[in-house]
């Protein structure tokens, strides 16, 4: 429409120019009325063209107006755009912060469940090795008991070791007994008659106390026998069995007969009641090296 307007503005109606007549003879009397006329035509062919200058005018105003509405729409336009940018970069960093958050979680949380994996296993890895050393330690006790109950039930004595427990003996023979029963031989040789006439007592099932570091010590022994003193079971033997058995009073014969007896070299012959008396044998017939 407007653009149809500027056209029109543009091209003007066409206005006739005024042609005079040809004078005729009633003419001549008349000039002053011919240019009145004259002057009626000039006046609306000038209101014309003012007309047109204010259509012009108008829409020179107009077409500014127009486009400084279009100026005015476009750096409003450009402003929305460049703050949906600034919002899109905005957002756009905090989607990669977001990422990046999410990444670093993800990463921890898997660390943590594998570490917290690993515990467990090295736990359960524990509590299963200390399972299985706990049953290996109770098959053993149960050996060990078993064991014990076949050996006292076996090596279970008609009358109890007076020379093992002293507090069994009087206290004149236990007053005169000093060390092991086995420290005299010739006693022991002159009393063999006299034992033969007691009578044998049944065979006692009652329970015997049987010291359990001891029957470790010789399971252990019996694993891996050795000669070596440093042996605990040997170091055991040799001081509560060894040692009262070779008390002398004379230390250097009972180093003698200890390594005469560990050489296999010791001989030992019977001695004839008649012989030597009773009650006169004496500590010191027994150290003779004789």
């Amino acid at each position: 429409s407007q653009v149809s307007f500027e056209e029109e503005s543009q091209n003007p109606p066409a206005v006739g120019h005024w042609k005079p007549l040809m004078p005729s003879k009633g003419d001549k009397e008349e000039p002053e009325s011919g240019c009145q006329d004259a002057g009626g035509v000039h006046e609306p062919q000038s209101t014309e063209q003012l007309n047109v200058s204010r259509l012009r005018s108008s829409s020179v105003e107009i077409r500014e107006k127009g486009s400084e509405f279009l100026r005015d729409e476009l750096h409003k336009a450009q402003k929305e755009l460049k703050l949906k940018d600034k919002e899109c970069e905005r957002l756009s960093k905090v989607r990669e912060q977001l990422e990046q958050e999410l990444e670093e979680l993800t990463a921890s949380l898997f660390e943590e469940a594998h570490k917290m994996v690993r515990e467990a296993n090295t736990k359960q890895a524990a509590a299963e090795k200390q399972l299985r050393e706990a049953w290996g330690k109770i098959d053993m006790l149960q050996a060990e008991v078993t064991a014990l109950k076949t050996l006292v039930i076996t090596s279970t004595p008609s009358s109890p070791n007076r020379e093992l427990h002293p507090q069994l003996q009087s206290p004149s023979k236990a007053g005169f007994r000093k060390g092991h029963g086995r420290n005299k031989s010739t006693s022991s040789a002159m009393v063999s008659g006299a034992s033969q006439n007691v009578a044998p007592e049944p065979v006692s099932r009652e329970y015997k106390e049987v010291d359990s570091i001891l029957f470790a010590e010789f399971q252990a022994w019996k694993e891996s026998p050795t000669l070596d003193k440093s042996c605990s079971f040997l170091d055991r033997i040799y001081r509560e069995d060894v040692g009262p058995c070779l008390d002398f009073t004379k230390r250097e014969l009972s180093e003698l007969v200890r390594v005469a007896v560990e050489q296999n070299t010791l001989t030992i012959e019977p001695v004839a009641s008649h012989t030597v008396p009773v009650g006169k044998v004496t500590a010191e017939g027994c150290g003779s090296p004789k």
